[in-house]
């Protein structure tokens, strides 16, 4: 009497994986004498290969996350003549939340309907406001991610003096 192969198949360390927001791979050893398939539940992360025989070495990549959120990734490892089944959690920390603005000029004529460009560069939602100045309004009063807002002088400076608003902008 021959008995059959003893197939055996696992994960070696730790079920879990977390990243940083940055793209980056790690490595998931497959152990055993099995073959395995590995398939991902999200496409910005990436595992290779995805079918392998024996204990081998699968490289789990994540791509770049600009969000401020985190994000979650199943892998599923199947051996196949065990039947097995192993997940590994994938973490992907979000972003650190950025804000910057840029004005392409910050002096307006005298005359009403005077515009200028505010650049927002942001990963986040944002609103923008106006300290002081009635006289200025907005294309947009918020928004989310790199946008451009028009900002126009709603009204004529007639007095001779010159005047100043302060423009926010918050996340």
């Amino acid at each position: 009497r021959q008995s059959g192969a003893v197939y055996e198949f696992g994960i070696s360390g730790s079920t879990s994986l977390q990243f940083d927001a940055s793209a980056y791979s790690k490595t998931v050893t497959v152990t055993g004498n099995d073959s395995c398939t590995v398939t991902s539940t999200e496409s910005w992360c990436v595992v290779s290969p995805t079918y392998g025989q024996g204990s081998s070495s699968v490289s789990v990549s994540v791509k770049l996350n600009t969000s401020t959120s985190d994000r979650y990734a199943k892998l599923y490892f199947h051996g196949k003549n065990t039947n097995k089944d192993v997940t590994v959690s994938v973490t992907q920390y979000g972003a650190d939340a950025t804000l910057s603005a840029t004005m392409n000029k910050t002096t307006f004529a005298s005359s009403a309907n005077d515009e200028a460009t505010l650049t927002v560069t942001s990963n986040e939602s944002w609103t923008v406001s106006i300290s002081g100045g009635d006289w200025l309004s907005f294309s947009k009063n918020s928004g989310s991610g790199n946008q451009s807002v028009t900002v126009r002088t709603t009204k004529a400076n007639s007095t001779g003096s010159q005047r100043s608003a302060v423009v926010v902008i918050q996340s």
